[in-house]
C-alpha cells in the first residue's frame, strides 16, 4: 500500500508541475502587457517614446510570478484550515517551511555549481538584499508569534500583520528597483543608446520562460526557441515623418481591381506612413489595371481624397517581384506634388490562372489636409474611440470564440503529440526514448489540463483563474495522498511535508533555476527569485489561512497552533538561511560572483549548502518525534506533539 500511495503521490506531483506550467504561462501573458512612456535620452537631450511593461519586472516576480511558482504550497496551506473550527493539518505550514529550505539550500547548491567555470553575479543586488532580508525575517516573525508573543495562540492582529508583510515587501523592492525615483519620465544613460542615438532594447528572460522550458523538456512537450523579446522598444517615428507647416493627415491606402478591394489600416498624423500590408487578387487578367487610392481618415466626416495612381498588369513579368515607386496624381490624373507610394507586385501563374500579389509598403511626402486644432481633435478622437470601441466589442466577441476554438484544438493536438528537443538551428528533433516515456506517463495530465482556456485571450486572466482552480483541485488530492502515505509508512504529517511534499512541489523550480544559471549572464533569474518566493510563501501561505481562522476565532474558540515541532523547524531554517546568504555575499566578493567560478570552490560550497539542508531535515524530523526536547522555556509543561494534529493519530 505504501508503494501505491507513493506512486500516486509522485503522479500527482507531475500533474501539479504541468498545470503550474500553464498557470505560469498565463501569468507571463498578463505581465507582458505594455504601455508607451516618454524617456529622456541623455545622449540627445530629448524625450523619446518607449514601450514599457505595465507590470514592473520586480513587482511581477514578487507577486504573480511568486504566486505561480508557489501556488501548490500556498493552496495546500489554505485548504488545510477547512473546515473552520477544527485543528488544521501540518502539511500546509510544514510544506512552506520545507520548500523554503529546499529552495534556498538545495536549489542554490545546484545553481552555484551549474555555470562553472563561468562566474555570474546578481545584477539587481539591492533588490536581492531586500528579498533576502524578508526571506529570513518572515520566518523569524513566524517563530515570534508562535513561541513568544501569544504562545500557541494566533491572534487576529498577528495574522493580519503577517499578511501585510507582503505589500511592504513589494513596495520596498519596487522602490529599490526604481532607485527610489518614481517620476513618470524616465532617463536613459548613454550606455543604453546605440550609435544612431536610439535606445537599445533591454532583453531579459522571465522566470516563467525558464520554468516552461524546463517542464516541456521533462514532459516531452513542444519546445520553444529562447525568447528574447520580454522588453521591446516602440517604433519611434523618424523626424521626416512629422507633419510640416502644422498640416497633417491620417492616411490609408486602397487597392482595387474590378470589384475586388482591399484597404490598409489608417495611421494617425503621419505623412510618411509605413503600412507593410500584403493582398492577393486571384483570377486576374493581363489587361486589368490596378487602381491605388490614398485617403485621409476623418472621425466626424467623410474621408478625404489625397491622391491616386494606376498600374497596368501588362507591364509585369510573370513570377517576378517588381518594386516600384508610384507618383500620386490628383483627380484629373495630373501630378501636383502629392507624394508617392511604394508597391511590390508579383504576377503568379498558377496552372494557367493569374494571381496578383500586391504588397503596399509605404508612402512618402504625402500632403497634409488637416490643420491641427486640439479642441476639434479631442472631440473627434473621443467620438471615434467610442465608435471603434463599440464595433470592436461586437466583432471581438464574435471572432474571439472562433479563434479560441482553433487554439483549444491546438492545445489538445500538442497534448497528444510527443515532441523532441530542438537543434542549434531551431529545427525539431525526433523524440528520444526518454521523451516517449515521459509523454506516456503525462499524456493524461496534458489532455486533462488542455481543458484550460488558451492563455492569449482576455489578457491571460481567464486562463489564470481556471488554472488556479485546477491547481486547487490537484493540491487537495495531494494533501489527502500525503496524509495517507504518512499513515501507512508511519511518518507524521510534519515530516512528510518537509520531505516528500516539499520536494515534489519544488522540483519544477529546480530544473528552471538550473537552466537559468547555465544560460544567463547574470544570476538574478537563477537565485534572485528564490529569496522573494520564500518570503511570499509565508506572507500569503500563512497570512491568508491564519487570517481566515483568526477572524473565525473572534466569534468562537481561540485559534490554536501547537508549535512543538514547527517552532524548532523554523528556528533551524533561519540559522541555515542566514549562513547560506552570508556565504553567497562572500562569494560575490571573493569568487567574482554568487554562481560558478572555480569548480572546486563551487562544489565545496554546493556540498556545504546540501549538508545544511540535510541537517535541517534531520533536526526537524527528530523534534517531530520528540527525540529532541523542546528548547523554549515557556513550554516546559506544555503537551508535546506536532504543530497540528495528524489525521492518522
Amino acid at each position: 500500500r505504501g508503494g501505491l500511495y507513493m506512486f500516486a503521490l509522485l503522479y500527482t506531483f507531475l500533474g501539479i508541475a504541468i498545470v503550474a506550467d500553464i498557470f505560469m504561462n498565463a501569468i507571463e501573458v498578463i505581465t507582458s502587457e505594455e504601455k508607451e512612456i516618454m524617456v529622456m535620452n541623455e545622449a540627445t537631450g530629448k524625450a523619446e517614446a518607449r514601450k514599457e511593461k505595465v507590470w514592473n519586472d520586480t513587482v511581477a516576480n514578487l507577486s504573480l510570478m511568486a504566486l505561480g511558482s508557489s501556488a501548490p504550497e500556498i493552496l495546500l496551506s489554505v485548504i488545510g484550515v477547512f473546515p473552520l473550527g477544527e485543528e488544521a493539518d501540518a502539511l500546509g505550514p510544514g510544506t512552506i517551511v520545507g520548500s523554503a529550505a529546499f529552495n534556498l539550500l538545495f536549489i542554490t547548491a545546484i545553481c552555484v555549481v551549474s555555470p562553472c567555470p563561468k562566474s555570474t553575479s546578481i545584477a539587481q543586488f539591492g533588490v536581492f538584499c531586500i528579498t533576502a532580508f524578508f526571506s529570513v525575517e518572515a520566518y523569524l516573525w513566524l517563530l515570534f508569534i508562535i513561541e513568544f508573543s501569544t504562545p500557541e495562540i494566533i491572534d487576529l492582529w498577528e495574522a493580519v500583520v503577517t499578511f501585510l508583510h507582503f505589500p511592504l515587501l513589494i513596495i520596498l523592492a519596487y522602490g529599490q528597483d526604481r532607485s527610489w525615483d518614481f517620476r513618470k519620465v524616465g532617463r536613459v544613460s548613454p550606455e543604453e543608446v546605440d550609435e544612431d542615438g536610439n535606445v537599445k532594447p533591454h532583453v531579459v528572460r522571465s522566470k516563467a520562460a525558464y520554468r516552461r522550458e524546463a517542464m516541456r523538456g521533462l514532459t516531452a512537450g513542444k519546445r520553444e526557441k529562447a525568447a528574447d523579446a520580454d522588453g521591446k522598444l516602440a517604433d519611434i517615428e523618424e523626424a521626416d515623418s512629422k507633419p510640416t507647416g502644422g498640416a497633417t493627415s491620417d492616411p490609408y491606402c486602397i487597392v482595387r481591381i474590378g470589384n475586388k478591394t482591399f484597404k490598409t489600416p489608417w495611421l494617425k498624423k503621419n505623412l510618411n506612413p509605413r503600412w507593410d500590408k500584403s493582398f492577393s487578387f486571384e483570377d486576374v487578367k493581363e489587361s486589368d489595371t490596378l487602381l491605388i487610392e490614398v485617403m485621409d481618415h476623418d472621425e466626424l466626416s467623410a474621408d478625404d481624397f489625397m491622391g491616386q495612381a494606376k498600374v497596368s498588369l501588362q507591364g509585369l513579368e510573370t513570377d517576378k517581384a517588381m518594386d516600384m515607386w508610384i507618383e500620386l496624381l490628383n483627380k484629373h490624373n495630373v501630378p501636383d506634388g502629392r507624394g508617392c507610394v511604394k508597391l511590390v507586385l508579383t504576377l503568379v501563374n498558377q496552372s494557367g490562372s493569374l494571381t496578383l500579389q500586391c504588397e503596399v509598403c509605404e508612402g512618402r511626402d504625402l500632403i497634409g489636409l488637416e490643420q491641427s486644432n486640439k479642441y476639434v481633435d479631442a472631440m473627434a478622437s473621443s467620438l471615434g474611440n467610442r465608435v471603434r470601441a463599440g464595433k470592436a466589442w461586437f466583432s471581438k466577441h464574435k471572432d474571439v470564440w472562433q479563434s479560441m476554438k482553433l487554439d483549444w484544438f491546438d492545445q489538445f493536438h500538442n497534448a497528444l503529440t510527443a515532441c523532441g528537443d530542438k537543434d542549434e538551428d531551431g529545427n525539431d528533433l525526433p523524440p528520444s526514448s526518454f521523451d516517449l516515456t515521459m509523454h506516456f506517463l503525462t499524456v493524461f495530465w496534458k489532455c486533462f489540463f488542455a481543458l484550460i482556456p488558451p492563455p492569449n485571450y482576455y489578457g491571460g486572466w481567464l486562463a489564470f483563474m481556471v488554472a488556479l482552480i485546477f491547481i486547487g483541485m490537484i493540491t487537495a488530492i495531494v494533501g489527502e495522498l500525503a496524509s495517507l502515505f504518512g499513515c501507512v509508512v508511519g511518518l507524521k504529517d510534519a515530516v512528510t511535508a518537509i520531505t516528500f511534499v516539499a520536494l515534489g512541489t519544488s522540483l519544477p523550480d529546480t530544473f528552471a533555476s538550473r537552466v537559468a544559471a547555465i544560460s544567463e549572464e547574470v544570476a538574478d533569474s537563477a537565485i534572485g527569485n528564490v529569496t522573494g518566493s520564500n518570503g511570499v510563501n509565508v506572507f500569503l501561505g500563512i497570512g491568508i489561512p491564519w487570517s481566515i481562522c483568526a477572524i473565525y476565532a473572534e466569534f468562537n474558540d481561540p485559534f490554536v497552533a501547537r508549535s512543538c515541532g514547527f517552532g524548532l523547524s523554523v528556528f533551524v531554517y533561519c540559522i541555515c538561511a542566514t549562513i547560506c546568504l552570508a556565504t553567497l555575499v562572500a562569494r560575490r566578493k571573493m569568487c567574482g560572483g554568487e554562481l560558478g567560478g572555480n569548480p572546486t570552490t563551487a562544489k565545496m560550497h554546493g556540498a556545504f549548502f546540501v549538508t545544511m539542508w540535510l541537517i535541517y531535515i534531520v533536526v526537524s524530523s527528530l523534534r517531530s518525534y520528540d527525540s529532541i526536547k523542546n528548547i523554549w522555556a515557556y513550554t516546559s509543561d506544555a503537551p508535546d506533539g506536532d504543530m497540528y494534529s495528524d489525521k492518522c493519530a
